[in-house]
């Protein structure tokens, strides 16, 4: 329950900080998968907090050192699915907290959250990652969308949230839908499918029309 949860965060939270920032590779590869992908979380967790009180550099130095361990876990045969889909949910949030204006790296982050989400849909990250890809993407989309990469990806990700069966009633497809409908269809000229999908949006949303 809650309290396992805490507990253990407590005790990775423990040993993430028990663990040089200066450690070698070689160490960082000698620790348990799971231990690696939890250094990752807090880590990624610690430099969204010191970005949002105004701490730069630490902000800056936590995201890099969840990069670092997130990177690690990169074999999912070795490590299991759950461990390789938070290390890359992970990888790709402190990649765009890291570089939020940087288009290389937001599509770096979108691809490789929607990875996430299309490979291990049933796992809890899994829509934490589609929120991620999406919401990257809808802002990309909206803003670059004749920029090399950002179509296919939003398509790509927009076809995973809607249509693969997983994620069509959780809260990032409502809080997509108005301009996945618009973009997918209206701007296409099926208005049919537009307002069919318009109509679809909960009225308490909003984005309700």
């Amino acid at each position: 329950g809650n309290g396992a949860l805490a507990l253990r965060t407590l005790i990775y939270d423990r040993w993430a900080s028990s663990i040089p920032a200066e450690a070698a590779a070689q160490t960082i590869q000698s620790l348990p998968g799971a231990v690696r992908v939890a250094v990752a979380d807090i880590s990624r967790r610690r430099g969204l907090l010191w970005l949002q009180r105004g701490e730069e550099e630490a902000g800056r130095t936590s995201l890099q050192r969840a990069i670092d361990f997130a990177q690690t876990v990169d074999d999912r045969d070795a490590v299991g699915d759950e461990v390789w889909a938070d290390g890359r949910y992970n990888l790709a949030y402190a990649t765009y907290a890291l570089n939020p204006k940087k288009l290389s790296s937001l599509l770096s982050a979108a691809e490789g959250s929607t990875s996430v989400a299309e490979q291990t849909p049933t796992l809890p990250v899994a829509t934490d990652a589609i929120d991620l890809a999406t919401r990257l993407l809808e802002s990309l989309h909206r803003n670059y969308a004749d920029q090399p990469g950002v179509t296919p990806a939003f398509e790509r990700a927009m076809g995973v949230l809607y249509n693969s069966g997983h994620f069509d009633t959780t809260k990032p497809a409502d809080d997509r839908l108005v301009y996945y409908a618009y973009a997918m269809f209206q701007s296409r000229g099926d208005y049919e499918q537009a307002a069919e999908l318009y109509n679809q949006q909960l009225r308490t949303h909003p984005n309700y029309l």
